[in-house]
């Protein structure tokens, strides 16, 4: 695991932000009521809608926390842990199937250097990939052993392990729903092939390869059955925790089996005909490029990046087929060789990659690296059985040349990993090196667009946001960010127009654009227009504190300033740290002179404005008007708290210590 060590270094990155940073759900205090009700990224302004619950990861982050600290480095090592673990469970399960030990620690190595995963080990909110296959892969390990086992107490603890697995498995991601597909894909291919009936009745003898002559796959022995009853209990077991795991989902989520996905983040949402059904075979032969020849590797695989499919005649499609009809193809072939490990590893592929294949069901997102995870440990134990399938002792060149190779290949992937877990080092990285493999990328842009914002490199960000939106004219993150750079540049009527457009791109439902729409038709005083799109704002995002913050603006402007008052507090109640709604109501504070709790308004600004020496002497200012005012109205105690204050948060205190002791 050494060429993975370069992921535990760098910050929390991209999708780290919502999942485990600003999600109290993952801090602590734990809080275990709203992890196991709450939406993966929990019951903030946005989040809300997300279509995904993952109890065990979330937990998993409060505990991270508790036990390393909040730093990047303890949340990357746990992940790393989870890595190797299941790295482990890779060469366990080649072993236990039939694939000999040294092509089983091959099959191992294969999937702990692989540089498709470094996704999953270095952004923290990826967690659910390694922690998801641990649980899987065990519990397709207990499966295998119970299949196997010669006792009945020892087949009933391999049940029950692997069910309590398999239920831990679909707290962590939605991917392991296909778990009793894959179960039984295998149990019909044993079947198929005649392999003596399971569970005790003529399995593998997973010993039987340790000692065999390599080359010579296992063959099945007869064992004392512990008891016919097991296999329907086990597969009973599985469909009942199925059952309660949608029963689950229904309670606690809104849009339980469905989600509220942008045709930015999958082309296919909407399609239809070729485009539906033929794009997803270019996918294949996009995951295949990347199992093979991982090279070009990106964080986004969205709009444009795979572009849709056109024609029979797309290149990439023609490939997709090509792939599947190897792995079709490869499936038949080790049936009919009773070749039980291929088997195996092709069912553990298959099943796992059929649920995000946009398929079966359109994925939220149209492919990313992390969710051939799983997919992979298919892939390396078919790679491991394939490699012990060579007749290595035709002679000794041909032996040393495949050996040399084998290695050679091992330590590339190796090095590629190395090399990629330096770019989730930090963000600005990460988006830039994904778009050098991937120029394609709509998303990218926007989002090194957004960071030269942040930057205040107004020229570059103009750059990328206008590439993003000739990619993807219908990016509404894009729009948005393009919207708020032109009202820094004092270009209302370009802000309204790109407003406008990310509005329209959601079929006039976008909450934030209206409400930004809202804040600059209150500031042009245009009340007819502002009226109207804050109110739309105001019923589709109540629960944002941007809609509430322009909503205050046009109350304002009307000369309601109770209204805006309570407009302005009631985003701060959605989030208590927001600047824009901090200034507005100190604003209006000021102008009814209410310094008191205009003072309270500057401290709380303060607090994300560290060392601002002018918001510091601004509040020295009001301070003492503000104890002056309670020290002239006799309220001595007022005006002492005040003056400690200041002391403790604004230092000086010899110069605050000084006023208290002057006060009467």
């Amino acid at each position: 695991m050494v060429c993975q060590w370069t992921a535990l270094t760098g910050e929390f990155v991209y999708d780290d932000l919502p999942a485990a940073v600003e999600n109290p759900n993952a801090r602590l205090p734990l809080r275990l009521r709203q992890i196991l009700t709450e939406p993966y990224w929990g019951l903030r302004p946005g989040t809300e809608q997300i279509s995904l619950i993952r109890p065990v990861v979330t937990f998993s982050f409060a505990v991270n926390e508790a036990v390393t600290g909040f730093v990047p480095t303890g949340y990357r090592a746990v992940n790393l842990f989870l890595h190797s673990v299941a790295s482990c469970l890779v060469m366990l399960i080649a072993s236990v199937v039939g694939v000999p030990l040294l092509w089983s620690f091959f099959a191992g190595v294969l999937f702990a250097v692989h540089p498709i995963h470094c996704e999953a080990i270095a952004a923290t909110a990826n967690r659910t990939e390694p922690m998801c296959a641990v649980f899987y892969l065990g519990s397709l390990l207990c499966y295998f052993l119970a299949r196997s086992a010669t006792k009945r107490e020892t087949a009933i603890g391999m049940i029950i392990g692997s069910l309590a697995l398999f239920s831990l498995s679909l707290g962590s991601k939605e991917v392991a729903i296909t778990l009793p597909v894959v179960i039984l894909a295998i149990e019909l291919m044993m079947r198929y092939v005649r392999v003596p009936s399971p569970w005790g009745r003529g399995f593998l003898n997973p010993a039987a390869t340790v000692g065999d002559e390599i080359g010579h796959l296992p063959t099945a022995r007869t064992l004392r059955v512990p008891s016919p009853i097991l296999p329907p209990l086990f597969g009973l077991g599985l469909v009942l925790i199925l059952l309660l795991y949608f029963l689950y989902r229904s309670m606690v989520l809104t849009s339980p089996f469905s989600a509220n996905v942008s045709p930015g983040d999958n082309p296919l949402i909407g399609s239809a005909g070729l485009e539906r059904w033929a794009t997803p075979f270019s996918q294949i032969a996009l995951a295949t490029e990347l199992l093979l020849y991982p090279a070009r590797l990106s964080v986004d695989y969205t709009a444009a990046v795979v572009p849709v499919v056109q024609t029979m005649a797309d290149w990439s499609f023609l490939a997709g087929v090509g792939c599947l009809g190897i792995v079709v193809v490869g499936l038949i072939v080790a049936v009919r060789r009773k070749n039980i490990p291929i088997i195996v590893g092709l069912c553990l592929l298959g099943g796992s990659y059929a649920l995000i294949s946009n398929t079966v069901i359109l994925a939220t997102i149209f492919f990313a690296e992390r969710v051939m995870y799983l997919p992979s440990a298919g892939f390396s134990i078919v790679s491991g059985a394939l490699l012990a399938s060579v007749r290595w002792n035709r002679s000794k060149l041909t032996t040393t040349l495949v050996g040399v190779v084998v290695v050679v290949a091992l330590g590339v992937l190796a090095v590629r990993s190395w090399e990629r877990n330096k770019d989730w080092q930090n963000d600005e990285r990460l988006f830039s090196s994904s778009l050098f493999a991937r120029p394609n990328s709509s998303r990218l842009h926007t989002n090194l667009g957004r960071l030269s914002m942040l930057n205040q490199n107004w020229e570059l960000s103009v750059l990328h946001l206008d590439t993003a939106l000739r990619i993807y004219p219908e990016n509404a993150q894009a729009l948005m960010l393009r919207g708020q750079l032109a009202r820094r540049m004092s270009n209302s009527e370009a802000a309204i127009e790109y407003f406008d457009r990310a509005n329209a791109s959601l079929g006039g439902k976008h909450g934030r654009a209206l409400a930004e729409l809202c804040s600059i038709y209150s500031e042009r005083k245009q009340t007819e227009q502002a009226g109207d799109v804050c109110r739309r704002a105001i019923r589709l995002r109540p629960d944002h504190p941007d809609t509430w913050t322009a909503f205050g603006d046009f109350a304002n402007l009307q000369g309601d300033t109770g209204l805006a008052d309570n407009s302005y507090r009631r985003a701060l109640d959605l989030e208590p740290t927001n600047l824009h709604a901090l200034n507005r109501l100190g604003r209006l504070l000021a102008e009814t002179h209410k310094y008191g709790e205009l003072l309270d308004i500057m401290f709380r600004i303060l607090e994300q404005n560290q060392g601002n020496a002018a918001l510091i002497h601004d509040i020295e200012g009001l301070t003492m008007k503000v104890a002056a005012e309670a020290v002239r109205t006799k309220d001595i105690g007022l005006a002492r708290t005040i003056l400690s204050r200041a002391r403790d948060k604004l230092g000086n205190p010899e110069r605050w210590n000084n006023m208290i002791g002057e006060l009467p």
